[in-house]
């Protein structure tokens, strides 16, 4: 296999948007992932499967210890769920996307035409 250059933690989010996008077991996800990325997609196999899913492997298997939080950190789920004036069930507000965000729907766009036109 080719040196795979270590990815930079802008590389690092987009993968993880991009896994939002094109959930594990969708055709081709791998893919797609490599096209939005614009990176090989040995470099994307090597990453979801050295990385990712090691790190899961790690984790499920009880070998990585998650990080202790302190009691503050914790909220009861009634104290999540309540506005300050004690009102539950708020709407919550809408936030507008970004131009990044954006960007990253059209090139999604933009990929799966380029890939079906190639099918």
């Amino acid at each position: 296999m080719a040196l795979i250059p270590p990815w930079t933690r802008d590389n690092d989010k987009r993968f993880e948007l991009a896994l939002v996008i094109f959930p594990e077991g969708s055709p081709y996800f791998l893919e797609y992932i490599a096209e939005f990325l614009q990176k090989p997609l040995e470099e994307v196999k090597y990453y979801y499967d050295a990385i990712l899913v090691y790190d899961v492997v790690l984790i499920e298997s009880g070998k990585y210890a998650l990080p202790k939080y302190p009691e503050a950190y914790y909220v009861s789920l009634t104290e999540a769920t309540e506005s300050k004036h004690g009102e539950t069930n708020q709407i919550p507000r809408i936030i507008p996307w970004t131009e990044e965000e954006h960007r990253f729907v059209k090139d999604i766009n933009l990929g799966f035409l380029l890939i079906e036109e190639e099918s």
